[in-house]
Parts: structure tokens; C-alpha cells; sequence
């Protein structure tokens, strides 16, 4: 295989704390991109999952421990000098501990994500990061009720929304509203369907919604009033 014939891939982690995103800048010796801010990124080893490089470079680069979420939330395409390049990018958190820098990098910093939007010369990069800010913090599931527009909803799933965000603000990480058409009015908790107006044949009351989002995310919490058949 020629040099013009490589191919690398890489992974990028956009590791966040406190709202906001480590940045770190390559070392001025590197012979690629000396000098830019990115994210805590490098390259996958032979024979090496995406994920497992990951974690290797979280380890590696930053010397922090690292929460990363197993699924990637973005790739694409890039040029590494003369050689094409895939990122993998992923993201996680970490929430103490002090950075240690490796030879790869000569500073980092926590940055808003204007702040990187301005520092990081990758387009591409800054707008996975985007991407993984807006995404339901780690370990916190997403709540979707989806409703019918057609038969005037809303106002229902938003009062149910609003309960349920007030009653589990700290075990759920988004409550969302989703619009739908011919009867729909369903409740889903990640990929499960808690309730499903048409396989139920009514809505749930407000008290057994409560009790379905607690029995999964926070199992034998006293829900007082709402725990009274």
C-alpha cells in the first residue's frame, strides 16, 4: 500500500462538565493540525473497536476518568494532512479530577460551546459537538409523548409533560412533546412504549403514568398521593 492509499480512522470525544466542553490544543511539534483546539480525539488502533479507542485515549490524553456513552453520535469524513480520514465521534463526561496532558497537547480548557465554536478551526467537529450538548445528559433516559394534532392534544401532553418533569427532574434528562396524527396518544420512555392510547383503549391518569416512569427510573421511590390505589 502507497502513502496516498491510507486510510485512517480516529475517534473524537466530546467530554462535558458542567455545561461546558474540554477543548485541547495539539502541541506545536505535531504534524498535523499544530497548534488547532479540537476535542480529546486519536487515532483507532489496528484490530481496535471505536469505542475501546475511546476510552484508551480518554485515558491517554486527559488522564480523567471518563463516563462515555457506547453510541456514537456522529461521523465524517476528513483529510489528515494528505491522508483521508473518518472520525468517530462519540461523547461522554466527567465529573471531577484534574487534567493531565500528554505530549499530543500543550493546554486545554473548559469551554462554552460558543467559546469552542470560535477556537476550533473543524466545522465538522464543532458541529458534532452541537449535537452531543443538546443530547439527554448520560444516564438520564428521554421522555417522549407523542399526541395527536388532529384531535387537539397538546394541551393534554404538555400537562402530563409538566407533571412528570416536576415529580422526576432529576432522573430524566428530557421530557419532549411529538406531534402525531390519527388518534395517537403515547408515552415512551427510551425505546419502550409506556402507554399507548390504542392498545389501552383510553389515557392513562395522571397517577399510573407516575407510578409506570417510576417502577423504571427510580424503583421504590414513595410517590405519595400518587401511590394510593
Amino acid at each position: 500500500m502507497s502513502a496516498s492509499d491510507r486510510f485512517i480512522v480516529a475517534v473524537a470525544v466530546a467530554v462535558f462538565r458542567d455545561g461546558r466542553v474540554l477543548a485541547m490544543r495539539r502541541a506545536p511539534d505535531k504534524d498535523a493540525g499544530a497548534g488547532a483546539w479540537e476535542a480529546l480525539s486519536g487515532r483507532v488502533l489496528p484490530g481496535e473497536p471505536p469505542l475501546a479507542a475511546a476510552s484508551r485515549e480518554a485515558r491517554e490524553e486527559c488522564g480523567l476518568e471518563v463516563a462515555i456513552d457506547p453510541r456514537p453520535i456522529a461521523s465524517y469524513h476528513a483529510k489528515r494532512n494528505r491522508d483521508d480520514m473518518v472520525v468517530v465521534v462519540y461523547r461522554g463526561t466527567s465529573e471531577a479530577g484534574d487534567v493531565v496532558l500528554s505530549a499530543e497537547h500543550d493546554a486545554f480548557d473548559w469551554m462554552t460551546l460558543d467559546e469552542f465554536s470560535r477556537a476550533c478551526p473543524f466545522p465538522q467537529l464543532v458541529e458534532a459537538v452541537r449535537v452531543a450538548a443538546a443530547l439527554a445528559p448520560l444516564g438520564r433516559p428521554r421522555l417522549e409523548i407523542v399526541y395527536c394534532t388532529q384531535c387537539r392534544w397538546l394541551l393534554r401532553a404538555a400537562w402530563m409533560a409538566q407533571e412528570l418533569l416536576t415529580t422526576f427532574e432529576a432522573e430524566l434528562g428530557e421530557v419532549a412533546l411529538r406531534p402525531g396524527t390519527g388518534g395517537v396518544f403515547e408515552v415512551r420512555l427510551g425505546e419502550d412504549v409506556l402507554w399507548s392510547r390504542q392498545a389501552q383503549g383510553r389515557f392513562p391518569e395522571l397517577k399510573e403514568l407516575k407510578q409506570l416512569v417510576r417502577d423504571r427510573v427510580a424503583p421504590g421511590r414513595d410517590l405519595g398521593h400518587s401511590d394510593n390505589k
